[in-house]
């Protein structure tokens, strides 16, 4: 795990020339060696997790020759360092996903293909997983295209590399990469490629020296794996083909502001404070808990402060200041900043990646390497409240599902994914005021639409923090 976290720091590095941008050699060698270094170490740690797995499976196999209380006590040291490695290897996919997004992010389309698949929060480990890092370590370029891993991510789910033009910043080709074994101390690698409509192949063949002198021709793939390569290379077919145009209701351009500065002031505070909290807006809370430790291992284990901090801090005083009585739908919801608690890390649908936020570098490292962690409490009541001011039909349980319509003449329109929506105030620090104007927009916007018939229509939003 140390290994590991000298290796992300090292990528943390790289990824600072990237965003504020450094001279042409500090780019260059920031560009080709993030990728090997951030995918040897994920390769390691999900090795190792593997491992653990199997140990917990053969476990369960010899439950007859342990004793019950042994067997559980293994078994639970086994996932405390399942839970570990997985909380690890998080932090080195926020990163991944802070590198891919500076070529992708002119791609938000694609970028909604890759996430209509499954997530899959495990790299390959293996021969294949092995294939995957000598590729992008061994081949930075495939012709004039810059070759981009995908496991190394959470969003980028179709394919194993993207072919990146560097004169435009658009994705020219998407590639599935397979590996077999060649002799006691080779392995093989093929890239099947599937191309955007106009891009200009890459100019094969690869260099000799990446490839090998004698490379054999790739074995034919097994029946059932054949079958898998086909239907995955349809899926990347699919994501280049257009959207259709049927039906498209325009774009919708809203203007807003964000509560990152609030981030930054709570992490101010806590630096010399220790825990904190900070009101971000009418109905939001932001709470910091600083992790000591000079090493991941320390911070990741640390108990959340609990009881006693909050009373020292007044916690309950402050959450009080959230209600507002006069209003009908107080509630308080409880999540995380960034990384959510029980759930593993992945980059939420149409927003940027931390590293990407508006936010001072030391504010974003210590949120990615987990030196302070944040937890939100919000009241969505001033949100609904403005939503009912605007003309729409709001309803709450107590429970807390939302569900927000609105009767116009023959038209009902109703707005789903409401969880969602408060997902982007609780860990994405969206404004109130921000997502309230946006579904105001929307639905003004359905409402004067000529749909002819009953239907669905999905937004596409794209979130530009500046």
């Amino acid at each position: 795990m140390s290994q590991a976290e000298e290796q992300f720091k090292a990528c943390w590095s790289k990824l600072v020339i990237l965003l504020y941008r450094g001279d042409q050699k500090q780019l260059l060698d920031a560009i080709t060696t993030f990728q090997p270094t951030l995918a040897k170490a994920l390769y390691r740690l999900e090795s190792v997790y593997q491992k653990l797995c199997q140990e917990g499976r053969d476990l369960v196999a010899r439950r007859k020759t342990l004793t019950r209380r042994g067997l559980r006590q293994r078994l639970h040291t086994i996932n405390g360092f399942k839970h570990l490695l997985k909380q690890t290897s998080d932090v080195g996919k926020a990163l991944g996903d802070g590198f891919a997004w500076f070529f992708y992010q002119n791609e938000r389309e694609l970028v909604r293909r890759h996430l209509e698949q499954q997530s899959n929060p495990h790299p390959p480990t293996g021969i294949g997983g092995l294939g995957e890092v000598e590729f992008v370590t061994r081949i930075p370029k495939l012709g004039d295209y810059f070759v981009l891993g995908h496991s190394t991510t959470t969003f980028l789910r179709l394919g194993d590399v993207s072919l990146i033009d560097l004169a435009t910043f658009r994705v020219a080709a998407i590639g599935e990469l397979k590996t077999h074994e060649s002799g006691n101390s080779r392995i093989c690698v093929s890239i099947n490629l599937v191309g955007r409509k106009g891009t200009t192949p890459p100019q094969l063949p690869i260099p000799v020296a990446a490839a090998g002198p004698s490379a054999p021709p790739p074995k034919p793939l097994p029946p059932a794996l054949q079958q898998r390569l086909v239907r995955q290379i349809s899926r990347i077919k699919d994501s280049f083909k257009p959207k259709p145009s049927d039906g498209e209701l325009g774009y919708l351009k809203s203007s807003g502001y964000s509560l990152h500065d609030k981030l930054a002031e709570l992490h101010n505070h806590c630096s010399v404070k220790g825990c904190a909290y900070v009101h971000a807006d009418r109905g939001l809370l932001l709470i910091g808990f600083p992790r000591t430790g000079q090493t991941l291992y320390p911070r990741l284990t640390a108990n959340i402060p609990g009881k006693a901090t909050f009373k020292r801090l007044r916690i309950d005083e402050a959450a009080k200041a959230l209600v507002d009585k006069s209003l009908p739908d107080n509630s308080l919801r409880i999540d995380w900043v960034h990384y959510r608690a029980r759930q593993r890390y992945e980059l939420e649908r149409d927003m940027p990646p931390l590293a990407w936020w508006p936010l001072p570098s030391s504010v974003i490292e210590a949120l990615l390497f987990k030196k302070l962690a944040v937890m939100t409490l919000y009241n969505p009541a001033f949100l609904l409240a403005r939503l009912r001011s605007a003309g729409l039909q709001v309803t709450s349980t107590r429970e807390g599902a939302i569900t927000i319509e609105k009767q116009s003449k023959e038209k009902r329109l109703k707005i789903e994914g409401i969880p969602y929506f408060l997902r982007l105030v609780q860990c994405y620090l969206l404004s109130d005021t921000t997502l309230s104007t946006l579904i105001t927009q929307m639905a003004s916007t359905l409402e004067s639409a000529d749909l002819g018939r009953p239907g669905t229509v999905h937004w596409n939003l794209d979130f530009l923090f500046s």
